[in-house]
């Protein structure tokens, strides 16, 4: 069962978001409890989303908790630092339904959706659908890009968690020497943006 949290971030609802830097570590997880429905939008349209989440934790990779509760919602969000300048791939895997967005550089607004999931998968199950990929994303070493993940867990079994593939490597979930959080004190507004066709032009 998911547990009470004694502390909540205070939230700034106008913030921006530009760090030249990042602590690098893990990604910041928000949690909204007793929300039904399976779909996203079930979270995202909410009245306390995005600014009165019900607490707020760490995670050390890109992938959260398995089986935690039920009828909750994640919002996970942070910055990416790759390692290696080149074209990267993504993938996207939940119970029930999520999003994953990414930006071309440090700043929310900038965010588009590039992959998700409208059918449950069991965990790491990256395959299922080819929604669940995104196309190839060029990525710079060096730079910081912001990247989000909204989840919508109902009942039964929970998972989440999100994939990469490097440039010359393997397909495996990112690590938190890639990752940094936002702030604890820190809220962004959630401006929801539409995929663009899987086809489209990688990032410049």
């Amino acid at each position: 069962m998911p547990p009470t949290a004694t502390t909540t971030p205070t939230p700034t609802a106008t913030a921006t978001v530009l760090p030249p830097t990042c602590e690098i570590g893990s990604i910041t997880r928000y949690y909204w409890l007793k929300i039904g429905g399976s779909k996203v939008t079930d979270l995202t349209k909410n009245p306390r989303f995005p600014n009165s989440p019900n607490g707020y934790d760490s995670q050390p990779s890109f992938e959260g908790p398995t089986n935690w509760g039920t009828k909750y919602g994640g919002r996970y969000v942070g910055f990416l630092a790759p390692s290696l300048t080149g074209y990267y791939t993504f993938w996207i895997a939940s119970d029930d339904l999520s999003d994953l967005y990414l930006s071309s550089n440090s700043n929310p607004s900038n965010a588009t959706r590039i992959a998700y999931v409208k059918d449950r998968t069991k965990v790491n199950e990256w395959d299922k659908r080819p929604n669940q990929k995104s196309i190839p994303i060029y990525l710079v070493a060096g730079q910081i890009y912001y990247v989000e993940a909204l989840h919508k867990q109902d009942g039964g079994s929970a998972n989440l968690s999100v994939a990469w593939q490097p440039p010359g490597g393997s397909r495996t979930v990112i690590d938190g020497q890639y990752l940094c959080p936002i702030l604890d004190t820190v809220s962004i507004v959630f401006e929801a943006k539409e995929i663009g066709p899987l086809s489209s032009p990688p990032i410049p």
